[in-house]
């Protein structure tokens, strides 16, 4: 039995920007975003936040996260503290935010 449309969770999408000063690979940005958002929110924000990874370019540094619509702002305020991935130097710069990730792309290539 499936939920019905009205009773699910809304999501919101957040784009983001990963500059490093060397290449990093999905995974190795990925980790470090869960785990920016676990420690700056603790496991109750994280589960209410629900994040989970969309998409990441290794070759542009764009990428995609989803969390719930409500946690919209707590989740984009975490990514700003991150620092490090994988014990190298980076930063994130937050793009955007939308329900959909048509138009988060448009907006990137744009």
């Amino acid at each position: 039995m499936s939920v019905k449309p009205t009773m699910r969770d809304k999501r919101r999408y957040v784009s983001f920007m990963v500059e490093a000063e060397s290449p990093v690979s999905e995974k190795e940005v990925f980790e470090a975003v869960l785990g920016s958002i676990l420690s700056f929110l603790g496991e109750l924000g994280y589960s209410k936040a629900n994040p989970k990874p969309m998409k990441f370019e290794s070759s542009t540094g764009f990428g995609i996260l989803r969390c719930a619509a409500t946690e919209t702002d707590s989740v984009r305020s975490s990514l700003a503290f991150l620092s490090k991935i994988n014990g190298k130097r980076a930063a994130i710069r937050l793009l955007s935010n939308s329900g959909s990730i048509r138009k988060l792309k448009k907006n990137f290539k744009s």
